[in-house]
């Protein structure tokens, strides 16, 4: 359980650093940002993977603990 929370930290932690990079770069007008609405959707998206991936995970150890 631990080690499946510590993931999910870890990948909401560098989806917020992913943002906040992004939101420099279009602050110094080095992102289009078109390409940039590309990108927040791309990394949003991952993160619910991410975000099922951890539900599935504690499902399985709810089922090998049952």
């Amino acid at each position: 359980k631990e080690e499946i929370d510590r993931l999910e930290n870890d990948i909401d932690e560098q989806t917020r650093i992913l943002r906040d990079r992004h939101i420099e770069r279009l602050g110094r007008r080095e992102c289009d940002p078109a390409a940039g609405m590309y990108f927040v959707d791309m990394i949003t998206n991952m993160e619910r993977v991410a975000d099922h991936a951890t539900n599935v995970g504690f499902a399985l150890l709810k089922e090998t603990r049952a």
